[in-house]
């Protein structure tokens, strides 16, 4: 189990936002899956016109059943440079 901090806002943003997202991504997924969605994510997200990308990782996601928040996290980390 892992250990919380005691700060109470640190607390609240685990409740609110962390654990929800981490269940979002994960919901009835594969390992396959998850690998299949970074990949089209770094793929897709290098196009070069803004906003297109967001289209593209989503079509994608729908004719491959792909996890679409890892998809989309992915290609926004790859626009930000924050992430890959």
């Amino acid at each position: 189990m892992p250990k919380f901090p005691s700060n109470p806002m640190r607390i609240l943003l685990h409740q609110k936002i962390v654990q929800p997202l981490m269940r979002l991504l994960k919901t009835g997924i594969s390992v396959e899956k998850i690998s299949l969605s970074i990949a089209f994510g770094i793929m897709l997200g290098v196009f070069p016109v803004l906003g297109s990308t967001t289209v593209l990782c989503i079509i994608a996601a729908f004719m491959f059943r792909l996890n679409l928040p890892a998809i989309q996290l992915v290609n926004c980390c790859r626009w930000c440079g924050s992430c890959v």
